[in-house]
Parts: structure tokens; sequence; C-alpha cells
């Protein structure tokens, strides 16, 4: 087994390589090298291109290499980071996103970090895992589905996704 350093350098050369030829077989305006994907004149407007365009040519590598970082910051579903300097490293541009935040008041609060104090002001990519209920909480995906019933797998994810909306969770 590799060390972990090295499985996550292989992993984000893996994505950085994947992702430049997506967007080098989109530049040819074609998707043939992959199918089922969009072109890219059905994706995007010029002007945004264009703006993304200027965005990427003043980003550092270091804060290129922070858009693809993500942590679980809040409430833990798996082992923790540990960390607790999020403040500094969303204002250094080091984090892309984070996840398990549980609170608009704490996703507000890091997004001002964000966009108020960061160099290149880049909003953050926030999430919450809540595929089983938020403060109820349902059988995982797997348990809904093995009841065959759409009707109460629908009625328990939109159960979930009121209580998250009410508590600000977008």
């Amino acid at each position: 087994m590799l060390p972990k350093f090295i499985r996550a350098f292989l992993l984000l050369g893996t994505a950085i390589s994947v992702a430049n030829l997506a967007v080098q077989a989109q530049s040819k305006g074609s998707a043939a090298a992959f199918r089922g994907w969009p072109v890219q004149s059905q994706l995007s407007d010029p002007a945004i291109e264009r703006k993304v365009e200027a965005l990427l040519k003043r980003m550092t590598l270091e804060e290129k290499v922070g858009q693809l970082v993500q942590y679980s910051a809040g409430v833990r579903t798996g082992p923790g980071t540990g960390r607790t300097d999020y403040h500094d490293m969303i204002e250094k541009g080091q984090v892309g996103s984070l996840f398990n935040l549980d609170s608009a008041n704490v996703v507000n609060e890091f997004q001002h970090i964000a966009v108020e104090k960061s160099r290149l002001h880049i909003p953050l990519l926030s999430g919450l895992d809540v595929i089983h209920g938020y403060r109820t909480t349902f059988p995982v995906p797997i348990g809904l589905a093995s009841t065959w019933d759409p009707d109460v797998v629908e009625k328990a994810a939109r159960v979930a996704a009121q209580e998250a909306s009410a508590s600000g969770i977008r």
C-alpha cells in the first residue's frame, strides 16, 4: 500500500490530467473523446469563459491547488482532520470547499472570509451530507431502496430537504 501523500499526489495528478483532456476536447469543439459529455457551446457563455480565463491567469499554483482542497470542517461523518485553522487557510486561498457545515451562520462566516479577505475573493463551495435525513434520521438510501416504494423514498427526501432548508442549508 502506498503512503497517503503519494496516493493523494497520484489522485491529484489523475484529476488534473482528466480535466486537461476534457478542456482540450472541448476547446476543439468536439466531445468525441468523451461520449455523452456536452459540447462546449452548450456549456458556456463567452463572457463567462473570458472571466474564468482571466481569473485563472491571476491565480498562483497554490491557489489553483487550493481550489481542489475540500475539508470536513463541521459535523464529522468520518475521521476528522483535527484542523482548526480554516479561517487562515481560507484567507490564503488554500481551501476551495468545506463539507459538513450544518449551520447557515457558520457557512456565512467562512464565506465572508473567502469573498472579503482572500486575495481573489473566490467563494467557497459548501455541502452537507443529507442522504438519510437532517434532523430526522431515515434509513440509508439502500435501505429505503429495498422498500421498493418510490413514494416513501421521495417523502423521506422531502422531509430531509425541508429540515435542512429551514436551518439555512442550501
